[in-house]
């Protein structure tokens, strides 16, 4: 099974939620954190394991502050060249 690293940007969350209510394997978790001699709400990922990969966060994030990338390249590599093969037979 393909897993992603899902990465948070602290600097550039502006904690509006959207990750949080939009993920539907609830990847993501509202916390304040101790962050540069502050404290701040951010958006956490709090269930790393569950993220399916489908780059809603990533593309509803207004701050541009999540960053979600795979795990295993040689698995995609594979999809890749199945899916290749399957749309040359055709």
């Amino acid at each position: 099974m393909l897993k992603f690293e899902v990465i948070v940007d602290w600097d550039k969350c502006r904690a509006s939620k959207v990750c949080v209510n939009l993920c539907p394997t609830y990847v993501f978790s509202l916390r304040k954190i101790r962050w540069k001699n502050s404290e701040k709400t951010v958006s956490v990922v709090v269930n790393p394991n569950n993220c399916i990969g489908c780059m809603g966060c990533v593309s509803l994030c207004s701050s541009n502050a999540i960053t979600v990338k795979p795990k295993n390249l040689e698995i995609v590599r594979v999809i890749k060249q199945s899916k290749a093969i399957t749309e040359f037979f055709s």
